[in-house]
């Protein structure tokens, strides 16, 4: 009779405690995605990697910055009807992590806009995106960019001489989902380890103060 009536009880508390710590994982996944969106510049790293390739008579740039937490993906294209020599002749989809291949879709060689900008942030995993899409007239001063999943805090000027101010401080809120799926289960991981070491600690003083009283 006593499982009987706690199985009810016992159920909707672990159904609760689960749902509670996903949600706090969740929360905190998000909070560091966007902390190292704000603190972390991706365009100012070291770690910088320049792929180029020929594709619909455009010469096409993709500029890969990263750093621990933070990765930023520039996809540009200048048409050019002569491809150089030695310069790889593949599609740009090809050339950018799987989950962003649709997007570059929208660049077509001599339209606007010229270029993309993806920023992605997340640790241990990318787990959010913004996108900014770069138009671009007769010089660098009259460019202007247009950004969607992500919420712009503060948008540099552009200057012909300074092509690193392209990047925006934003907070995205663009989810990659197998990214955010993983950084989820690993803070709720962490919660459940600190929620399970203060239990054990509160338990032990427990069993103690119990020990102490019937000694006494």
């Amino acid at each position: 009779m006593a499982n009987k009536r706690t199985c009810p009880v016992f159920l909707p508390c672990l159904v609760g405690y689960l749902c509670a710590i996903v949600t706090l994982g969740a929360v905190t996944a998000i909070s560091v995605s966007w902390m190292m969106a704000v603190m972390v510049d991706p365009i100012h790293t070291r770690s910088t990697i320049s792929t180029f390739t020929y594709y619909q008579r455009a010469e096409w740039t993709i500029d890969e910055f990263r750093n621990v937490a933070h990765r930023g993906i520039m996809v540009s294209c200048v048409v050019k009807y002569a491809k150089a020599p030695g310069m790889q002749e593949r599609p740009p989809a090809q050339l950018v992590p799987r989950w962003l291949a649709g997007k570059i879709s929208i660049i077509q060689p001599g339209k606007q806009p010229a270029g993309l900008f993806i920023e992605t942030t997340g640790w241990p995993f990318q787990c959010l995106s913004a996108f900014h899409e770069l138009y671009v007239g007769a010089n660098y001063e009259s460019a202007r960019m247009k950004s969607a999943g992500g919420i712009v805090l503060w948008e540099p000027g552009w200057t012909s001489d300074s092509e690193p101010n392209i990047a925006p401080i934003t907070l995205p809120y663009h989810p990659i989902w197998p990214g955010l799926i993983y950084d989820v289960l690993f803070y709720s991981l962490l919660w459940c380890l600190v929620f399970g070491a203060m239990w054990y600690r509160r338990t032990i003083r427990h069993c103690s103060t119990i020990r102490r009283s019937l000694e006494l």
